[in-house]
């Protein structure tokens, strides 16, 4: 799938580079699979193979639908009241399903409220 344009791609994987240098980042988390603002998570986990990405157990049905893969190696699946802890920042996740999508989920940083 592929719903914004290869070049426009590159350049956003490329800003992203331009941003973190020499660094990758740790976690890629997914509130939702619409296809217009998931349409480039493969593109991202080929440029970042170490990333894992964060989601919920449909978002990874729907990622394996739109991709041919669910990312088993380097993910991990949230449920709701879920934690991740990044050190400084503490993440919540809260499934909010139908709000906008059937697999939609909402992170709460406890650090920055």
């Amino acid at each position: 799938m592929q719903c914004i344009s290869l070049p426009l791609v590159k350049k956003i994987i490329n800003n992203i580079k331009n941003i973190l240098g020499d660094k990758s980042p740790d976690y890629l988390i997914v509130q939702h699979m619409e296809p217009d603002h998931s349409a480039n998570i493969h593109e991202f986990a080929i440029a970042y193979p170490d990333a894992t990405i964060v989601a919920t157990d449909r978002a990874f049905v729907m990622m394996n639908k739109f991709f041919g893969t669910d990312y088993a190696d380097h993910r991990i699946v949230v449920k709701d009241g879920d934690t991740l802890s990044l050190g400084k920042h503490n993440l919540t996740f809260c499934l909010a399903p139908m709000v906008h999508w059937p697999e939609v989920m909402m992170t709460y940083d406890a650090t920055d409220k």
